[in-house]
């Protein structure tokens, strides 16, 4: 059995990006790692909301399970994380990249998402970008919904490449708009991210 058997798993939070130490429990199983909420506030406070969001999405991270409801996360974690999501993709890729990756299957709260955050501009695209791929859209399977996609006509293409510049002309402030909204709703989740729940 190694040494590490016995010890917790934690965070140290240093300067710059936390030490995890690994850790099981003496039945064999993973234990949870915990984030100081001095870890925390460091991020909140980086100067750079690019820098603050890589940060925290690190941490939170650590609890993150695609297989759970809400990924596991408290409720502004996941607004902030589907967010991300969508920006990420439509900025690498354009709508089309968002939908046939994950989109239909968090598009309702990733909807929801970008108004709780502010986004409401964002909002108003991805709206309109699945109304251009039509209402019996939701209704497919993953298969379906990537033939369906695959087969758009160019009037649809040219509808969706539309938005995706519309979606890239808004997208200047983002992270500034995701941090506010994560120290606005500070006290919903630092406790959670902290391991302190």
């Amino acid at each position: 059995m190694n040494e590490l058997a016995n010890r917790p798993m934690k965070l140290m939070a240093g300067g710059g990006r936390p030490q995890l130490i690994a850790g099981v429990s003496p039945t064999g199983e993973a234990m949870v790692a915990k984030v100081g909420l001095k870890f925390i506030e460091n991020a909140l406070a980086d100067p750079c909301p690019i820098s603050a969001l890589e940060k925290l999405a690190w941490a939170w991270g650590l609890r993150a399970d695609s297989t759970r409801h809400s990924f596991g996360l408290s409720e502004p974690e996941y607004h902030v994380q589907l967010c991300r999501i969508y920006l990420g993709e439509v900025g690498n890729g354009g709508h089309l990249q968002y939908f046939l990756n994950r989109g239909l299957k968090y598009l309702d709260d990733t909807l929801h998402a970008l108004g709780e955050v502010g986004l409401h501009e964002h909002r108003t695209i991805l709206s309109a970008a699945a109304q251009v791929l039509g209402g019996r859209i939701r209704e497919l399977n993953a298969v379906e919904a990537h033939d369906y996609i695959e087969r758009l006509g160019l009037v649809k293409s040219w509808a969706l490449g539309r938005l995706d510049k519309r979606c890239w002309h808004c997208s200047n402030d983002t992270d500034a708009v995701l941090v506010a909204y994560l120290v606005a709703h500070r006290g919903e989740w630092t406790n959670e991210i902290a391991g302190q729940r």
